[in-house]
């Protein structure tokens, strides 16, 4: 067999490009949108607030699942047994958390549906407040997405701050909880962090020229494509580490600090499971097709 000629040869995938730029569940115009709002944000950090608001969310609802609770000996006992308490304070700390960060995000827009909010509570006529809420449910632009997500974030907020402080809390209550705040991120349609090995460009652009280099020079197409998604996942996960850093240097307060260790844990748990799948699918589909386009002798 003869391989095909250097001429004939398709240029290389830059598959760290397509992942960063890439995504499962934004469409272009809405990629492209987000990306213009972010770059007219005018003011320091946005760049870190904006990457610890969608990693908390992302950590909080990672929460949700025992297993990611710090403890081995508690995560043993019998789910039904265990008093949440503990756990749900944890979860209220986190959602305000999220709530303060998303208001330094959406800014003055935030303060408007504050208000608005205000007259729909003192509007007599129930046809009127109906058709004030449905208006307030438009997602056209990353503006109104994040003020609708951080306005329903403050309602789950609100419930969970009038529950008895000293009331046992079974896993059902706090799993509702989560739950809540975990479909109201599903539906936005601009910020939404809850999937698996999915990277943003504000956020996680690799800053090492000789890592990028070392992505580029990979030859094999399959091998540079694991590779980018294994750079960009460890430098990811290196980020929550300084996260996590930063609550443990905290005199108060351990919310936050709960939901990215339980982000932590379930990253590298999907990393580690593609590792173990899903890269030698990728690499052996790549020989396939590279022996394919081989002319024989």
């Amino acid at each position: 067999m003869s391989a095909v000629s250097g001429s004939e040869m398709p240029a290389r995938r830059d598959y760290y490009t397509e992942f960063i730029e890439g995504s499962r569940w934004l469409r272009k115009e809405q990629a492209d949108a987000r990306t213009a709002w972010f770059n007219e944000l005018r003011w320091e950090h946005k760049e870190r607030t904006l990457f610890r608001f969608e990693m908390l969310i992302k950590g909080l609802v990672c929460f949700g699942n025992p297993a990611n609770h710090p403890g081995t000996q508690r995560r043993e006992e019998p789910i039904v047994a265990r008093d949440f308490s503990r756990e749900m304070e944890a979860v209220r700390a986190a959602v305000r958390s999220v709530v303060e960060l998303g208001r330094a995000l959406s800014g003055e827009v935030e303060n408007s549906s504050v208000f608005q909010r205000y007259v729909e509570s003192v509007v007599s006529q129930d046809h009127a407040r109906i058709q004030m809420a449905r208006r307030s449910l438009n997602q056209d632009t990353p503006q109104q997405s994040l003020t609708l997500l951080v306005a329903a974030l403050r309602d789950v907020l609100d419930v969970l701050d009038g529950l008895p402080a000293d009331a046992p809390v079974p896993f059902r209550l706090m799993s509702a909880a989560i739950r809540l705040v975990q479909r109201e991120v599903h539906r936005s349609e601009f910020f939404d962090p809850l999937a698996s090995l999915e990277f943003r460009s504000e956020f996680d652009r690799i800053r090492s020229v000789v890592v990028l280099e070392v992505i580029a020079g990979i030859e094999s197409d399959p091998s540079r494509r694991v590779a980018a998604l294994t750079f960009l996942s460890l430098f990811r996960l290196l980020r929550y580490i300084d996260l996590i850093d930063e609550e443990q240097a905290k005199v108060t307060g351990f919310g936050p600090l709960f939901a990215f260790l339980a982000l932590l844990r379930s990253d590298a748990e999907a990393l580690a499971m593609f590792f173990s799948k899903d890269s030698a699918t990728w690499i052996s589909d790549g020989f396939g097709r590279e022996f394919e386009s081989c002319d024989p002798a």
